[in-house]
């Protein structure tokens, strides 16, 4: 599909200050969102511009889903430069330190088209060395809906994306309570429930979840979502959505990122 793209950033190189924070969203059901508010928390960080920030797409999730590098239009982004697969280079044990997907400031490492095509997957292993030898402080990680312990495990704050629509909550009831009694070896666990609206009666969904204060996301409606995407944007970036979800994502950044 040929879009139109309109850069609207000048991309700067920020210095390292070598203090890795390692961010992982994962979602409890497909559609709870994990790939938005990972985007979101990795824009908000970037706009910051505090410390360089990576995102890494570290799900696993069935092979012939979209991508988010199509959502996101990385093809119109990167069309006058090369996007480099981390996933291949990691694959071919490649030096990556040096090597960098910037753009809207953030360094993008993310399943390509040619990386599904010829099915490559990497370890746990394999994202281990990705995570701890990406370009970033920062490094902000899908971790999608499949759960993963040794994912999990790399993480140092763990963020639960939660769908309170009743048949998705009881679907996802076993990984929700997985997580809620893990032992995560001092890493921080916070909640965030996407998409709340008036229908959801809250007695009852806090009398299911257990949980103190959780971050509130309000339900987008999903035109914007397509608005986005035709403009080749992050979510984030789309004034509608931005307005709907700053004041969660300002809390979630400074209350569970910045001061953890």
């Amino acid at each position: 599909m040929d879009r139109d793209y309109k850069r609207e950033y000048v991309e700067e190189d920020i210095e390292r200050i070598s203090e890795l924070t390692k961010i992982g969203v994962f979602s409890f059901i497909k559609s709870a969102g994990s790939s938005f508010v990972a985007t979101s928390i990795a824009k908000y960080l970037a706009d910051l511009r505090k410390k360089p920030v990576a995102f890494l797409e570290l799900k696993h999730d069935a092979s012939n889903e979209s991508l988010l590098y199509e959502a996101l239009g990385m093809g119109q982004r990167f069309a006058s430069r090369e996007f480099i697969s981390f996933y291949s280079e990691i694959k071919n044990r490649k030096y990556i330190k040096t090597k960098k997907n910037i753009d809207s400031g953030i360094n993008w490492a993310m399943r390509t088209p040619i990386d599904r095509e010829l099915g490559i997957w990497l370890t746990a292993v394999e994202e281990a060395r990705l995570l701890h030898n990406i370009y970033g402080d920062w490094v902000v990680c899908d971790l999608g809906s499949q759960y993963y312990q040794e994912s999990m495990d790399e993480m140092d704050i763990i963020i639960g994306v939660i769908d309170p629509m009743p048949s998705n909550l009881l679907s996802s009831k076993n990984h929700l309570r997985k997580l809620q009694h893990a032992e995560l070896g001092g890493r921080h666990l916070c909640w965030v429930i996407n998409k709340y609206n008036n229908g959801v009666n809250s007695k009852l969904l806090k009398r299911f979840l257990k949980m103190k204060n959780p971050v509130i996301i309000p339900l987008i409606p999903e035109e914007w979502f397509y608005v986005a995407q035709y403009r080749c944007r992050i979510p984030f970036d789309q004034d509608e959505i931005k307005k709907q979800t700053i004041a969660s994502i300002e809390e979630l950044v400074n209350h569970h990122i910045l001061f953890t």
